[in-house]
């Protein structure tokens, strides 16, 4: 298929794009997250007694640092390729028009409603909630991981948009206004943050089937708002994808510094951290 074919589809079949994109990613997701499983376990338990703590410090450290060279290069590129001469480029604009020939009303109201669960205000409220639920809790390592991933991409996202100040495609529906810059989107970020945050600390502290659940509705309602951006014409494509990517690398970052807190800290002082019983913290 060609861009302008591709672009014609996606605008043809919104809900079967977003459909596709949501099992694909599922899907994906949970390869990964088997074959880490299983890698990870089958070394743990190989090189248990053969490795000092320093060690296994080393190689949880060196595996987040290398998830954020790979998200900052992805980034990079598709900040090269922005311009209109570029693929990307020609893409946005393409998906841009598909979108606007033949809106349907009931379909941008449903996805107004659907971007709120992005909007600063719902994101910083869920965040001011499950902080509190932490606290509460006692789980003061995941409380502290918590604030520190949420605020960290704010930050984060204010720079980039500062940074390449990208002006936002033409919005004229009346359903969403948007101000401020484009590129990357906030919602994009902000929305994979927080609720992919949220989708660890289900998988760490639930069991399954719940917690796989949890993590999996999370998962299809930030790629939903991701989708919404785009749809809304708020964004452009490669927004959303930068957004997805520089707090996916983000998150996986924070994630992975958490792990190792977690798996290199003496047992009793990370029961204490976590707020578990003993022997509880380190399961995977």
């Amino acid at each position: 298929m060609t861009l302008a074919s591709t672009a014609q589809w996606i605008g043809l079949h919104p809900v079967a794009s977003y459909i596709a994109t949501t099992i694909g990613t599922l899907l994906l997701a949970g390869l990964l997250a088997w074959v880490l499983h299983w890698t990870v376990r089958r070394g743990r338990d190989r090189w248990r007694d053969r490795l000092a703590p320093r060690v296994w410090l080393a190689i949880y450290a060196g595996a987040g640092a290398v998830a954020l060279l790979i998200g900052m290069a992805a980034f990079a590129e598709l900040a090269e390729a922005l311009d209109a001469d570029e693929s990307l480029g020609r893409f946005d604009g393409l998906l841009a028009e598909a979108l606007r020939t033949d809106p349907s009303t009931g379909m941008l109201e449903v996805l107004a409603w659907l971007t709120r669960a992005g909007n600063m205000v719902t994101l910083v409220g869920v965040s001011i909630l499950v902080g509190a639920a932490l606290l509460i809790a006692r789980r003061r390592l995941f409380f502290f991981a918590w604030v520190i991933t949420v605020a960290g991409n704010g930050a984060l996202i204010r720079v980039l948009k500062g940074v390449f100040q990208r002006v936002r495609p033409v919005h004229e529906h009346g359903f969403v206004i948007e101000q401020g810059w484009s590129f990357p989107s906030g919602h994009a970020s902000g929305s994979l943050v927080v609720y992919g945050m949220m989708a660890y600390l289900a998988l760490r502290l639930a069991r399954p089937p719940l917690s796989l659940l949890i993590a999996g509705a999370l998962v299809a309602l930030f790629l939903a708002i991701g989708f919404s951006r785009v749809f809304l014409y708020v964004h452009y494509f490669s927004d959303v994808l930068a957004g997805f990517v520089s707090g996916g690398a983000w998150l996986v970052l924070c994630i992975t510094a958490c792990e190792v807190v977690l798996r290199t800290t003496p047992a009793r002082d990370v029961d204490r951290a976590a707020g578990e019983p003993a022997g509880q913290a380190r399961t995977s």
